[in-house]
Order: C-alpha cells, then structure tokens, then sequence
C-alpha cells in the first residue's frame, strides 16, 4: 500500500487556511454564510499564483454572467409577469441556456460551470425581493474569496514549486 496518497499537502493547507480566513472574514463584516466566497477561494487556489489569478478571474467572471442572468429572471418573477410554476421551473431552464449561451457567445467556455452554479445559488437561494442587492453582493463574496485565496497563495508560495509540478493534487 503506498501511504505517500494519504498525505496532506501544502497545497490542502493553503487551502484549508483561504477557506478559514475567508469564514473569520465573513463572521467579522457579518456578511452572511460565505458560500460563494469559500467555493471561490477553494476555486481559486492553484498551484501557483499565476494559475490562481486565472482560476479566480475566470471564477469572478463566470458568477459575475450567472448573477446577472438570475438577477434578470428573477425581476420577472418579483414583477410577477409570469405564473410562480413557470418563472420557477421554465425561467431556471431558460436562464441556463442563457448563461451557457452568454459564455460560449464570449468565448468563455471555461467560465461554463462556475456561471452556472452562481445563477443557480442566486436563483434558488434565500433573497427575498431584494434580487438586485443579492446579486451584487453574490458577485462582492466571489471576489473577496479569490482575492484571499491569491494571497495566502501568494504569501505561502509551495517550497518545492518547479516548473514541472503543475499537475500537484489538491
């Protein structure tokens, strides 16, 4: 049996302490539960600053389309044009296909899954009539999570970083 698997590396460190910092950053503001600011630090972190600054500009951009296709079907839904059961279930259909259409139109078929997870979290989640302050605040929590996870990546740089270690596991 190779015990060397059962490890935990520099890399699971890091990113166990973004995702700390980012919780203890949240209870402090009292910004609420952190769930898109913890995905996008976990997100975030890469192995080195370089591949963390374009998973986290990917991740930004891509909640930043889905936040903004929820916050849109939403309006419909809080301007009650269209019955509960087809804002609910046919808007979710329809805003997916927005958003994957809005990402492959910008050629941003790496922002596909993060996009469509925030227009879902948005969409779905607790917000009440406040759609356009949830929305911003969705993409705010993104940011802020990136922004962490960049610079505990940046400030606890992996030792035995080489050019040819890119394929370290999370």
């Amino acid at each position: 049996m190779n015990l060397a698997r059962f490890k935990i590396g520099w890399r699971t460190t890091k990113t166990a302490i973004a995702v700390g910092l980012t919780l203890f950053i949240f209870e402090w503001l009292k910004r609420g539960s952190g769930l898109l600011a913890c995905l996008a630090a976990v997100y975030s972190l890469q192995t080195d600053t370089e591949q963390s600054i374009n998973f986290g500009r990917n991740r930004i951009l891509g909640n930043t389309i889905g936040v903004f296709s929820a916050m849109l079907i939403l309006q419909f839904r809080v301007m009650n044009w269209f019955p509960n059961f087809f804002s609910h279930s046919v808007g979710t259909a329809l805003g997916i296909i927005l958003v994957i259409f809005i990402c492959n139109a910008l050629n941003f078929n790496r922002m596909v899954f993060p996009a469509t997870v925030a227009f879902l979290v948005v969409l779905l989640g607790e917000h009440g009539n406040n759609v356009i302050s949830y929305g911003l605040n969705r993409v705010l929590d993104t940011i802020m999570g990136s922004v962490i996870a960049l610079s505990v990546n940046y400030l606890l740089p992996s030792p035995h970083l080489t050019s040819d270690t890119s394929t370290e596991q999370i």
